[in-house]
């Protein structure tokens, strides 16, 4: 698969991510990238309380936001300094529940990165069985038009 911008040098991927990894949703979770590179990416987090909403387990709302978030992070290294992704189109298989206390790991590869698109795949495990399954679509936009509403 061939980058058709040059990628992210790695202390401006780093800064990507830190500011990525202050999002409140990833800081409730402890979410925490075990690695990432050009081939895929891992992260793990835990079932805190408020990801479960008193159901005892992650709650699917969280999940499809954490699965689509890790298909963010796979992507990154993929983008060129002045490019962006968003996701346009995201299926999500939902095979079973992770429990709160649990911990869980989360991987994410980019199957195909086009000029315009990114086709991604993520699936979430917990003890050694997959019970989550999603797959992204990504539009490649420029930077510059992702930012026009962060204001000043």
């Amino acid at each position: 698969m061939t980058n058709p911008t040059p990628p992210h040098d790695p202390a401006s991927l780093e800064a990507m991510n830190a500011a990525a990894l202050r999002m409140p949703l990833l800081a409730s979770v402890a979410f925490r990238l075990a690695s990432q590179s050009r081939e895929g990416v891992e992260a793990t987090l835990e079932v805190t309380e408020s990801a479960s909403f008193g159901t005892g387990h992650l709650n699917g709302v969280e999940l499809y936001g954490l699965l689509d978030t890790t298909a963010w992070f796979a992507i990154a290294p993929h983008l060129g300094p002045e490019e962006a992704a968003v996701t346009h189109d995201a299926h999500f298989s939902i095979l079973g529940t992770a429990k709160r206390g649990e911990t869980v790991t989360i991987t994410a590869h980019v199957e195909k990165r086009g000029r315009t698109t990114a086709f991604l795949r993520a699936e979430a495990r917990v003890a050694g069985r997959t019970f989550a399954l999603a797959t992204v679509t990504k539009t490649v936009i420029p930077l510059a038009q992702r930012l026009r509403h962060a204001g000043g």
